[in-house]
């Protein structure tokens, strides 16, 4: 039910899109940021799919709303991290081979049009060029990451991170420079001005090694006791895009997502009933 709220509050407000792309060229809603609104998204986007919500006859138009909104709010990673769930979810839970080849048509088409209505990620595909080791270190050195599209600037960015961490001696490499060193107005490194955009090489920096292993042992503890390849997709790929860790919204909502997933593989009032009458 909650989903479904917060879901057609999207729908309904997609006018206000109209205006936000004119002022600020990209679609956010209410959010503070367009990538963590595409985040939210993406997650309600999955909801409506894979559990089929709301009657049949208003889910294609809901569909249809929530693509719209991911596509005006141009995050390149939730709309990496969608098509890798379509893929998942069709091309590998699906067993007839003519939705196979129809979604994937129709995911070949998604990604045309989001590619050509999306001048963001066009002119980062078109960055692709630059894609060279040589050239990623050399601008990394040079601390020239900017200048290539955001995808390219990632790569330059984190090489620049890195490189300073791993200069480090081996105390600091295994538990790190200390929580939130690379957070807003405390930046360690002083070529810092934005995150790294990568919470893997954020966790590395402020937790070291150790902390790390701790965030992936994590990721794989929800994976055995959930039993879902997608649930990991909806978590890996937001880590490696965007700071996700530090989003709210991401978290609130993806917090309630996996309550969902549980709630569905297990029966959690009828446990909740055991536990209790177990302690009677």
């Amino acid at each position: 039910m909650i989903f479904k709220i917060i879901i057609l509050f999207f729908v309904f407000s997609l006018p206000l899109a109209i205006y936000q792309i004119n002022v600020l060229g990209r679609y956010q809603n209410i959010f503070s940021h367009a990538n963590h609104f595409s985040y939210v998204l993406m997650i309600c986007f999955y909801y409506v799919l894979k559990h089929k919500a709301f009657k049949r006859s208003i889910r294609p138009t809901i569909i249809l709303v929530l693509i719209v909104s991911l596509i005006l709010g141009a995050s390149s990673g939730a709309i990496l991290t969608v098509l890798f769930l379509l893929l998942y979810h069709y091309l590998f839970k699906t067993k007839r081979n003519f939705l196979k080849l129809g979604f994937s048509f129709l995911i070949l088409i998604g990604v045309i049009l989001a590619i050509s209505l999306t001048e963001k990620i066009s002119y980062q595909i078109s960055t692709l060029q630059y894609f060279d080791w040589d050239f990623i270190y050399e601008k990394a050195v040079a601390y020239e990451p900017g200048g290539y599209g955001s995808f390219l600037w990632r790569l330059i960015y984190w090489v620049q991170i890195l490189q300073s961490f791993l200069a480090n001696n081996a105390i600091v490499l295994f538990f790190g420079e200390g929580i939130d060193t690379l957070t807003k107005n405390n930046y360690l490194y002083p070529f810092m001005y934005t995150d790294p955009h990568n919470d893997y090489l954020k966790v590395l920096v402020e937790f070291g090694f150790l902390g790390l292993t701790l965030l992936f042992a994590l990721l794989a503890r929800v994976y055995l006791i959930l039993k879902k390849l997608d649930i990991l997709i909806i978590l890996m790929c937001p880590l490696f895009f965007a700071n996700i860790i530090v989003s709210w919204p991401f978290n609130l909502v993806i917090l309630l997502y996996i309550m969902y997933e549980l709630y569905c593989k297990y029966d959690l009032e009828e446990l909740l009933l055991k536990q209790n009458q177990k302690y009677e």
